[in-house]
């Protein structure tokens, strides 16, 4: 029996659960990892709250990402031997292949034997960011040497390894936030000119960082109204990545734009990498390389073990994640992954958010006290 973390109906994060469960051995093209890390984003949070594309089915596993070691393959899986460190690219199936928990089985196809430099916990944080940057900049947008990009919800996870995708290909980052508090750190994580929409004209300062032209490019997990001034804000023949819908409020259509410059707006899905095998390869080699390269450098500087009893992470970004004892880590981390999507925290204001606590999370700013809304359930200080 190997402790599996489940849920059985929709719901916030009471309805995780950590079972006991006998988990199969892998189908004939699936590899089973012992995990010892694995990664949290928002697709899970939606998934458990009924608000993502796939359906669950109780009782349902989930989690994309994850780094282990190779307990034993399929019978049609070659290349991987026991005891092999490897980390997974997030499947197309988050309840089948789902990650949390001590054991799980996933497509050969998508595990990576992953570079040596990289500790579990970084390499479970890089494919579902890296891939989703890459498909949408490298492979769909053609971005090169000479462009500008403009990245919006820019202290995600997949808005700062965009920064570093672009910098490989030789672009200029625009990044996007709605004030200036996060101005230095997304410039200190790659980006190359930060607009503080609140405070800013977008259309303005894009065509003055770019003497006039536009971006040529746009990648945006947001929509609602912003969508305008970011076609406003394009070049001639452009095109925008449209990944997400987290404004929650109506997307305009901005025909006038689109027409006047021939823009190209695309819906764009992960799984449109992850289930083209040609593609895929591409986004390894190009990921590997980067990580062997420093290039890419995954957000997680280090994870503590502390008193043989809780973790805590600390961030590239220098802010530091204190998580409860024993089985309340994971579930404090799912929801630490909730309220970051709320507010942004990861490179915003907080320098630590303690969770040591069940159901409170305590922020601590550097230039004074947390806004109180940042709060969840907790208390900003």
């Amino acid at each position: 029996m190997s402790r599996i973390v489940r849920i059985h109906e929709y719901g916030d994060v009471s309805v995780l659960r950590i079972e006991d469960v006998a988990v199969p051995a892998p189908a004939a093209d699936e590899v089973q990892i012992g995990v010892k890390a694995i990664g949290i984003n928002r697709a899970e949070v939606m998934f458990r709250n009924h608000a993502y594309l796939q359906e669950a089915e109780f009782p349902s596993r989930l989690g994309y990402e994850a780094a282990g070691t190779v307990v034993t393959v399929g019978a049609d899986v070659t290349g991987f031997a026991e005891g092999e460190a490897v980390s997974v690219f997030p499947p197309l199936d988050i309840a089948r292949w789902g990650t949390y928990g001590e054991v799980a089985n996933v497509p050969a196809r998508l595990v990576v034997k992953h570079p040596a430099a990289l500790s579990f916990e970084e390499a479970a944080a890089v494919w579902m960011q890296y891939v989703t940057a890459w498909g949408a900049l490298v492979e769909q947008a053609k971005l090169g040497e000479g462009d500008f990009v403009i990245v919006t919800a820019a202290s995600s996870s997949v808005g700062l390894a965009a920064f570093q995708i672009a910098r490989m290909v030789g672009a200029t980052v625009i990044a996007t936030t709605r004030t200036g508090a996060k101005r230095q750190a997304l410039i200190d994580a790659g980006a190359h000119h930060v607009v503080a929409t609140g405070e800013e004209d977008l259309v303005a300062r894009v065509m003055e960082i770019t003497d006039g032209q536009g971006a040529r490019v746009v990648l945006d997990p947001v929509g609602g109204p912003s969508f305008e001034p970011l076609t406003e804000s394009m070049a001639c023949g452009g095109i925008l990545l449209q990944y997400g819908a987290l404004s929650g409020e109506p997307t305009p259509f901005p025909l006038f734009s689109v027409l006047s410059k021939s823009l190209t707006l695309k819906g764009y899905l992960y799984s449109e990498i992850v289930s083209d095998d040609a593609a895929l390869d591409r986004a390894k080699a190009f990921i590997v390389a980067g990580l062997e390269s420093g290039a890419l450098k995954p957000q997680i500087a280090s994870a503590e073990w502390v008193g043989n009893r809780r973790w805590n992470l600390t961030f590239k970004t220098g802010q530091l994640l204190a998580l409860p004892e024993g089985d309340l880590g994971a579930p404090a981390l799912v929801k630490f992954a909730q309220l970051d999507g709320m507010h942004r925290l990861i490179g915003g204001k907080p320098i630590a958010i303690d969770m040591r606590v069940p159901d409170r999370a305590y922020l601590r700013c550097a230039d004074g006290p947390c806004p109180k809304q940042m709060a969840l359930n907790g208390r900003a200080q």
